[in-house]
């Protein structure tokens, strides 16, 4: 499977990626950056019909916690890669 398909399917948590030993750094990265891309579609999306949806808060809730922890592995990385 390529990694780069969907990382949110083959990674419970944007920190198994950090912790994976069989990717590299820039792999870790584009994984992390993906799961970025996809989060904030999915937040795009639902932002666009919030009006008729009265779960559209509890989903955008879960999608920005989901977004902090891409955000902080993605810095985890960076901090690695800059020690």
């Amino acid at each position: 499977m390529n990694h780069n398909d969907n990382p949110r399917k083959e990674y419970q948590t944007p920190a198994n990626i950090v912790s994976d030993e069989k990717l590299d750094h820039e792999t870790k990265m584009e994984l992390l950056e993906s799961w970025k891309a996809d989060l904030q579609s999915m937040k795009d999306a639902n932002a666009e019909g919030s009006e008729e949806d009265p779960d559209s808060a509890k989903r955008e809730e879960s999608l920005s916690d989901e977004m902090l922890l891409v955000n902080k592995a993605i810095e985890t990385l960076q901090d690695k890669a800059n020690n």
